[in-house]
């Protein structure tokens, strides 16, 4: 690529080594280092920017569940191979949307229209929201089930949790960020 003037970015092996073993400040690194690139990726694949940013979250974790798989010996070609891992998981992307069924109004019963439109949204809803708690980690999950399902108070989930009631209040908040920033909830929410 020296014609067309595009840099060529090559991270340290140290760092790909450390990204590849699972290393979270590694991957933080890498991350930094390389957002733009895939961001980039995924705005030629998308032009919502809702759309772009659940694909950019989704390729993320598609690299994070790939890292393993890559050669540490080749750490010069990891950003072409994050790149390229990005892409397959838009085009994944793409083709869920394109098989995704979609039940037209006019198929529904219109006695029980009501019943099954609440159904199948809540199912789309119940749906989403599992892909989104599978997104957190550990120990947001763990909160998620005892205050958002359990629906424990922030000191019971506290104790079973081990930590402060302040920490329960700052993974509440944080958590419910990330929903209202998720256009895929917001898309679901919007549906009812």
């Amino acid at each position: 690529m020296s014609g067309t003037g595009e840099k060529r970015r090559e991270l340290d092996r140290d760092l790909v080594v450390r990204f590849v073993a699972g290393d979270q400040e590694a991957f933080l690194e890498v991350f930094r280092a390389i957002r733009q690139e895939i961001a980039a990726v995924v705005q030629r694949m998308f032009r919502s920017p809702f759309d772009q940013e659940e694909a950019f979250q989704e390729a993320w974790l598609q690299l994070h569940r790939a890292r393993a798989q890559f050669d540490v010996n080749r750490h010069p070609e990891l950003v072409g191979w994050a790149r390229q891992v990005a892409r397959n998981r838009c085009i994944d992307l793409i083709k869920a949307r394109s098989r995704r069924p979609e039940v037209p109004v006019e198929a529904l019963d219109p006695a029980a229209e009501p019943s099954q439109h609440r159904d199948a949204v809540g199912a789309r809803i119940r749906e989403e929201l599992d892909r989104f708690v599978a997104r957190l980690d550990e120990e947001q999950q763990r909160f998620f089930q005892l205050s958002f399902v359990e629906e424990l108070p922030h000191d019971e989930a506290a104790r079973r949790l081990g930590i402060t009631a302040r920490r329960c209040k700052y993974l509440k908040k944080k958590i419910l960020a990330r929903m209202l920033r998720s256009p895929a909830l917001r898309r679901a929410a919007e549906a009812t």
